[in-house]
């Protein structure tokens, strides 16, 4: 069989579907890309172990429908050729030996091994018999799932169940009494958990709206999404998740099952320290804190004193002791509140306050002394980081035609 195409064309198509990288399916180890030409557009493949991706470019000539694997190590070689270019790709089966050739108008030509495109299998099935449950704006849902991605447990972490591994926008008509599921407080958020820390990123355009995905596979549908328009599809199968751009390229991943049983956000009247405070001064005094610490160490103590109006850290390694610059700050909540020192995690006090938009953070907090049944002081902290995204996905002070975002983060102290 033969096609042949605009590289410029392919070349989108490619783009997108190498966001899943090919996995060796042949006897010698060979990855390649999947071909299956109907006449008039060829569809293009990839598979790894878990995840699926598809696109089609339209076809100026081709012999009779088919299908043949190019070689993923030798594909990169069209990108070199110019876009203006036109491509011609012929198929051949000698023997049981599978070869693929290119010319191209400019004048370049190659010839390769292949193998048995039978050896790959697309998503088409699956993806026909899915149906459609919601449109997210795509850069609005790109910039929630990547803000959560320090939140997120690790996918080799044993110690953690796979609940905590997964990012999920609360369906809020999910509820069952009997097994204790109740996400109806968690409409209009993506909520992620690592089993001490949590992040949610609320707003209106996720409300009705549900997703899951494994954190192994975030950073495929990160790259996917940043190629997509204005919306994005979400559609469930049996076995996949597909995500759906509006030129109707695909990405699909395994479907997460084990989801979190229910939406918690602990209310806002625990926290009876409520601080504004510069973020480039905070994260200059931690970052201090951070170079003054023993590589491998991660735990520092965290000061407030509500007279001086003051925040500071102070690090304790083997004989080395180092106290951080202060921080000013304004004391937003109740006057009379007590200060404390307390251990933290300096890692995760500072993913809690980086990705905060403005220039100032609003931080919060609650001390709780220690009693019958907990031995030791505990400190609860979070910051809540409000702004509005444009369509493009870019940060804006004008609230018409864009969506407002509420990002909570949370961290509990390191006791």
């Amino acid at each position: 069989m033969k096609i042949t195409f605009n590289l410029s064309d392919f070349f989108q198509a490619l783009e997108t579907v190498a966001v899943v990288t090919p996995k060796p399916v042949s006897a010698s180890g060979g990855a390649g890309y999947l071909f299956i030409s109907s006449g008039t557009t060829c569809s293009l493949y990839s598979r790894d172990d878990l995840c699926v991706s598809s696109a089609s470019f339209p076809i100026l000539e081709g012999s009779e429908p088919g299908r043949f694997v190019y070689p993923a190590e030798y594909l990169g070689a069209l990108k070199y050729l110019g876009n203006d270019d036109t491509c011609t790709i012929e198929a051949v089966e000698e023997d049981g030996k599978y070869k693929v050739r290119y010319t191209s108008s400019s004048g370049s030509e190659s010839e390769h091994s292949s193998f048995d495109p039978e050896l790959l299998s697309t998503c088409d099935e699956d993806l026909e018999a899915s149906s459609v449950t919601h449109e997210f704006l795509a850069k609005l849902l790109r910039e929630a799932l990547s803000q959560s991605r320090p939140f997120l447990g690790k996918a080799d972490d044993s110690k953690i169940t796979e609940n905590f591994k997964g990012a999920q926008v609360m369906d809020a008509t999910r509820v069952d009494k009997d097994k204790n599921i109740d996400y109806s407080k968690g409409d209009g958020y993506l909520f992620v958990g690592d089993s001490f820390r949590t992040y949610h990123f609320q707003c209106e355009s996720f409300k009705g709206k549900s997703l899951e995905i494994h954190g192994q596979h975030l950073g495929m549908l990160l790259t996917f999404l940043g190629k997509c328009g204005p919306k994005v599809s979400i559609r469930k199968g049996a076995h996949f998740t597909f995500a759906v751009n509006e030129s109707g390229h695909v990405l699909g991943w395994p479907r997460h099952a084990k989801l979190h049983d229910k939406f918690n956000y602990y209310p806002l009247a625990t926290d009876k320290i409520i601080l504004k405070v510069n973020k480039t001064r905070f994260l200059n005094s931690l970052n201090h804190a951070r170079s003054e610490l023993t590589k491998g160490e991660d735990k520092i103590k965290f000061h407030y004193d509500p007279e001086l109006r003051q925040v500071w850290f102070t690090t304790f390694s083997g004989t080395s002791r180092a106290k951080s610059i202060p921080v000013s700050v304004e004391i937003k909540g109740e006057e009379g509140v007590l200060g404390f020192a307390i251990g933290v995690n300096i890692d995760h006090l500072i993913e809690l306050v980086s990705s905060v938009k403005g220039h100032d953070i609003e931080f919060r907090g609650a001390i709780f002394p220690p009693n019958a049944t907990r031995k030791i002081e505990v400190g609860l902290f979070r910051t809540i980081d409000t702004f509005y995204l444009d369509p493009s996905g870019k940060v804006t002070p004008e609230p018409e035609g864009a969506e407002k975002c509420t990002v909570t983060r949370f961290m509990p102290s390191k006791n």
